[in-house]
């Protein structure tokens, strides 16, 4: 999921209305989400463990949970993410391919030391100590990349990569995924998309100028116009719905 502010869609809502249409034929109507807000995620493993991989474990614990849950288990899982959830949605089939269906990732990062210097960029000179404090506290789900779920798992996987996206830099991780793509994979580059594929170009642009991160300014939330940016990329919404039918 994506963490966002009161009265703020997510592009689950408009999946679901999709989903539940009555234009749909019933089998795709049943559709159950988990949300998974990353606000808040890196307090789950107490203190002293801090760190963006905690969020390979807390997914991990969702899967288990539903996999092992009397109803639940039979429902097909699909994973879908944005940005840094983006990364968790590809990188679950590398220890759940057998229960995963398909994958979506909106702008995903290719790793997690990646998203790390992406919010702090000072730390990019830091990044052979953060990896080994990843891998020594997390072990080798710290290193998962989606370029290894490209390459080692064949589970149907859609990846939308925006060409105007200066948080994750989708230009260089495109090619990366290009270098690995293979017949499963459905990746996408849009040339004029912000970071935010799954708005409007409108809404993207405002998100962009007024709530992105890094900043120097602090957000003004109060004056922040929340219809604005609740303006869906509906085309790409129902191509994903397509995806997921197929």
């Amino acid at each position: 999921g994506i963490g966002t502010q009161k009265r703020n869609q997510t592009y689950f809502n408009t999946l679901l209305k999709n989903l539940k249409s009555s234009s749909m034929d019933d089998k795709y109507k049943n559709y159950l989400v988990v949300a998974f807000d990353f606000t808040g995620c890196m307090s789950s493993g107490g203190k002293g463990v801090h760190g963006m991989p905690i969020v390979d474990h807390d997914n991990r614990s969702i899967i288990n949970y539903v996999i092992r849950h009397p109803t639940l288990k039979n429902y097909p899982i699909y994973t879908m993410g944005h940005s840094w959830g983006g990364h968790t949605a590809m990188t679950s089939l590398l220890h759940d391919d057998e229960h995963i269906k398909k994958a979506v990732a909106f702008n995903p990062y290719n790793s997690h030391v990646d998203c790390t210097y992406s919010i702090k960029p000072t730390l990019k000179i830091f990044t052979p100590f953060i990896y080994l404090y990843f891998l020594l506290r997390f072990g080798h789900t710290s290193t998962y990349k989606v370029v290894d779920a490209i390459k080692y798992t064949s589970n149907p996987k859609m990846i939308i990569c925006g060409g105007v996206d200066q948080i994750v830099k989708s230009k260089h991780a495109y090619q990366k995924f290009l270098k690995v793509q293979d017949e499963n994979v459905n990746l996408r580059y849009l040339k004029d998309v912000t970071h935010f594929s799954y708005l409007s170009d409108e809404a993207g642009q405002y998100f962009t100028e007024h709530i992105s991160f890094p900043r120097k300014d602090p957000i003004d939330f109060k004056s922040l116009e929340c219809e604005k940016i609740n303006h869906l990329n509906i085309p790409l919404l129902e191509e994903i719905v397509k995806f997921l039918k197929q």
